[in-house]
């Protein structure tokens, strides 16, 4: 008679697969499916920093365009004039453009100039050839509506070296204008450059969303049962507890030198214990006035 022992391992290991965190174990016969299914991704930017310095510039145009690497692949740096550049001597070409933009701080300012502000801009995709380029178009419309339209100068490129393709950007403060103000990134402007990041991507085939977060409650955890704790009466527990001990600890001192004993002596001649003017004798006129 056939055994089905390893038909029902098997099932038993699937089911278990299904419940646990690790992830899922392919069905037979079709890969595994994602644990959350029907849901759109969030599109992504983020603030990587503000450079304060010319210097500081140089590195986030290097950094984009690998031109510091010489063990990589170089990356082709593309500004708002839709010219493409590529290595160390093109790239110095756009922070020498820029550069003359770049104020020093003045004595009477206590904050540091903001030259110019890295972003971050990704979508949730796998690493393909298509996807790589579906998101540089997307980033690329995004970064020009919102910073070249508005007259602010920018270089952008396409990295894959993450976990999902993402195009680094980095947008100059100083306005063409020089009577406009400079470059503002809030929580209000950057969920306006998500909703657009999110649009051009869906555009392009790969469906993206930009909702904004609920707030962040602080909520107790469930394990935490009872009451909220007393804090004010914690401290007088251990402050109590603390006393015992000190009192225990001078009734051992007490034992182990009788003769000596500082703070009974110093209670017995009506002074405060520790106090500075004791002399560990006892005056002439107290010890008379003893007899």
């Amino acid at each position: 008679m056939t055994s089905n022992y390893s038909a029902r391992e098997e099932k038993f290991q699937i089911g278990r697969a299904r419940h646990s965190k690790a992830g899922t174990l392919p069905m037979p016969g079709g890969p595994s499916a994602p644990r959350r299914q029907g849901r759109t991704p969030q599109a992504v930017v983020k603030v990587a920093g503000w450079a304060s310095t010319p210097s500081s510039v140089k590195r986030m145009l290097d950094y984009i365009a690998r031109a510091d690497k010489e063990d990589q692949e170089l990356v082709a740096l593309e500004a708002e004039d839709g010219i493409t550049r590529k290595g160390q001597a093109e790239v110095d070409e756009v922070f020498n453009e820029w550069k003359p933009d770049f104020n020093r701080k003045s004595s009477q300012s206590q904050k540091s100039p903001r030259h110019a502000v890295h972003l971050v801009l990704s979508a949730k995709a796998e690493i393909t050839s298509s996807n790589l380029k579906h998101t540089l178009i997307a980033a690329r419309a995004t970064a020009e509506k919102h910073f070249g339209e508005q007259g602010f100068k920018y270089a952008l490129g396409v990295h894959q070296d993450g976990k999902y393709p993402h195009v680094h950007v980095v947008v100059k403060t100083t306005n063409t204008d020089k009577q406009a103000k400079k470059l503002r990134l809030g929580p209000a402007q950057l969920l306006e450059v998500r909703q657009t990041l999110a649009q051009e991507l869906t555009n392009r085939g790969l469906a993206h969303v930009a909702t904004r977060e609920p707030a962040k409650r602080k909520v107790r955890h469930s394990n935490m049962k009872g009451p909220k704790p007393d804090t004010l009466n914690r401290v007088k527990i251990v402050l109590e507890r603390m006393e015992k001990e000190q009192r225990q600890f001078e009734r051992a001192l007490s034992r182990s030198n009788p003769k000596v004993h500082v703070t009974k002596f110093q209670r017995q001649q009506g002074m405060r214990p520790n106090s500075p003017t004791f002399s560990g004798k006892p005056s002439s006129g107290n010890h008379q006035e003893s007899r």
